[in-house]
């Protein structure tokens, strides 16, 4: 007769071995989230700037938020389907940045989804950088919207290669790989950041508890 505190154990193993996903497992578990990928002029000048005006008009009537995201939060507002440029921000998500980061990664790109788009502003008289962290999703993305600036840029502590963006660029990369954003010097960076999940939003963090 088995015992029943080795029943709990084989059914604990059980339910862990069918929730098990190696992209899960590789993304947090085993460290292999280093790859990442530039995409030139995703966005156009124009489109950047469509962006910024929106993102001033909106942050005149509601303000910027300062702690949406804990610890390490930016002073931003999410971008969301009242916006006029959501339409066009998610149709490159969906058409250009997944596939993207499907042949990165080696997954499906229909298990791909958006958590979240935000508009962070960086600014020499408010927040001008951010510490080393790791977001809070399976994969992310900066774009870069203006270049009135000195400094900026991100930075991957494993390799500590400060990567610089024009225009229109998009970095993509893993949000489990922990980054920051480099001190601006002058003038305000205004970029274009996203979360995207596997599988759903919780999808990795329940397999890898």
């Amino acid at each position: 007769m088995i015992r029943p505190i080795v029943l709990v154990l084989l059914c604990a193993l059980l339910i862990q071995l069918l929730l098990a996903d190696p992209v899960c497992d590789d993304l947090y578990i085993h460290g292999k989230n280093k790859k990442r990928t530039v995409v030139k002029s995703l966005f156009s000048e124009e489109e950047c700037s469509k962006i910024i005006n929106e993102g001033g008009v909106y942050a005149k009537k509601h303000t910027w938020l300062k702690n949406r995201h804990g610890r390490y939060s930016t002073t931003d507002n999410e971008v969301t389907d009242t916006w006029s440029v959501w339409d066009m921000i998610k149709n490159k998500i969906s058409k250009m940045m997944y596939p993207k980061i499907a042949k990165m990664y080696n997954i499906n790109q229909s298990k791909l989804g958006i958590k979240e788009v935000f508009l962070v502003k960086y600014s020499e008289n408010g927040q001008r950088k951010l510490e080393y962290h790791k977001d809070g999703c399976e994969f992310s993305f900066i774009v870069a919207l203006n270049d009135h600036f000195q400094g900026g840029g991100t930075t991957f502590k494993h390799d500590q290669k400060n990567i610089q963006l024009r225009i229109g660029d998009t970095l993509l990369f893993s949000g489990r790989n922990e980054h920051k954003g480099n001190e601006i010097a002058l003038g305000t960076r205004y970029i274009l950041a996203g979360f995207l999940n596997y599988g759903g939003n919780h999808y990795c963090t329940i397999r890898t508890s």
